[in-house]
């Protein structure tokens, strides 16, 4: 979607659902914080799981809005019909690692930040 926002292009979304979408930095954080307190949270050689993600969903369209503002264009966006909602309960991470996500337009920056400085992300 940012892509597609830096070059001016339409976002054609042929099902507008929601989802739960992870900045990757913060999978990285979550995997960093987890086997910091590895130990602690596992005392006993066992082990745990938690949910990473953003822990609400996000509908398709407002992802592409959001992408755009990133990207400082304004853009067309094209939904079709709506689809289903997928999130993560992100509690136990937020409780026991102290994860907490980075904010959804905060992470849409950083991606338009990246790839107006690279080269290889416009023709």
């Amino acid at each position: 979607f940012v892509r597609s926002a830096l070059q001016g292009d339409p976002i054609d979304i042929p099902i507008n659902r929601g989802i739960d979408i992870l900045h990757v930095d913060d999978a990285v954080t979550a995997l960093m914080l987890a086997a910091d307190q590895l130990t602690s949270l596992c005392p006993d050689g066992g082990s745990r799981r938690f949910n990473i993600g953003r822990g609400e969903p996000t509908a398709l369209d407002e992802l592409a809005r959001l992408a755009s503002v990133a990207a400082g264009r304004s853009v067309e966006i094209r939904c079709g019909e709506e689809g289903s909602c997928f999130y993560l309960d992100i509690a136990a991470a937020a409780a026991d690692l102290g994860f907490s996500p980075t904010p959804l337009a905060q992470g849409l920056e950083d991606i338009a930040s990246c790839l107006q400085r690279s080269e290889l992300a416009l023709p």
